[in-house]
């Protein structure tokens, strides 16, 4: 053998990869290195470095073991661009997921401080979120249906991202709704879509629902009973500031300790100025 050989393990040091890598190259035809006809050890000659270097360049890119040994996976074929094309796309969807888990940290950073602070705050605020309702069931009805379910589990996967919209003891804006039925849907804010396991179900919502101008609060809910106390309250204290509400209440259980008896809702009730707020401003204006 003539020139500079380097025994396997010495090789696979040089070029930054394993010598099981090695092994697996040789199995494929791709490296073919030297044999000692006494021992039979491998010798590899720094020839076999270019082979090594596009491989490590591919697999920091996140290609597979077998998409690197690809014949698309060399520069100079056709299908070379088509071949990153698909790991770019991957790798947009990762940023895009990222982005999301980093702005629903930050929700639930925000909303934690803001529990902490004031228990029972309760605010009125344009917040211009877009949500995609993809169920329409009457308690847990949906649960036995076969070509609903993936939804629900998708749906579930993405908890506590994952939003409720009810009004409970009256006819609600949801079809077929009867009067004294509670009909609920199951909500995704649409920024949250990249972070559902399965998001290629989402891509035709049943109904989209707009939420502008709302009065958010957190209450506290019994697990033994309907519905707290304090949403009616609210509804109240609405009224008394000449405001009303325009549409079905957007509602998150946020997560607690299994099984507890006590948990918190979140809640963004829609609301519009009411008539008689309208026509005391447009007195003052003229």
């Amino acid at each position: 053998m003539d020139g500079q050989y380097y025994r396997i393990g010495e090789f696979a040091q040089l070029m930054g990869v394993s010598p099981d890598a090695l092994r697996y190259f040789e199995d494929r035809g791709i490296l073919v290195p030297e044999r000692d006809p006494v021992n039979g050890y491998r010798y590899y000659s720094i020839d076999c470095s270019p082979q090594i270097t596009r491989f490590r360049l591919l697999r920091a890119c996140g290609l597979s073991y077998e998409q690197t040994l690809e014949p698309a996976s060399s520069i100079s074929v056709p299908g070379f661009p088509a071949l990153l094309n698909g790991r770019l796309k991957e790798i947009e969807r990762n940023i895009a997921r990222l982005n999301c888990e980093y702005d629903a940290l930050n929700e639930y950073k925000a909303l934690s401080q803001r529990i902490l602070n004031k228990p029972d705050f309760l605010s009125i605020e344009t917040i211009g979120r877009t949500f995609y309702c993809y169920l329409q069931f009457r308690n847990d009805d949906a649960i036995n249906d076969k070509t609903r379910q993936p939804i629900i589990r998708a749906l579930t996967a993405a908890l506590p991202l994952s939003f409720f919209a009810v009004l409970p003891g009256q006819a609600t804006i949801f079809q077929e709704a009867e009067e004294n039925t509670d009909f609920y849907g199951a909500l995704i804010d649409e920024n949250y879509i990249p972070l559902l396991d399965e998001p290629e179900l989402f891509t035709r919502p049943d109904r989209i629902i707009r939420l502008d101008k709302v009065c958010h609060f957190v209450c506290t809910v019994d697990n033994n009973a309907p519905w707290p106390s304090r949403f009616f309250q609210v509804q109240e204290q609405l009224a008394a500031q000449d405001y009303a509400v325009s549409g079905d209440p957007i509602l998150r259980i946020l997560p607690e300790y299994v099984q507890a008896p006590i948990s918190y809702m979140e809640v963004f009730l829609p609301i519009q100025t009411s008539k008689s707020h309208n026509t005391i401003e447009k007195e003052k204006s003229e």
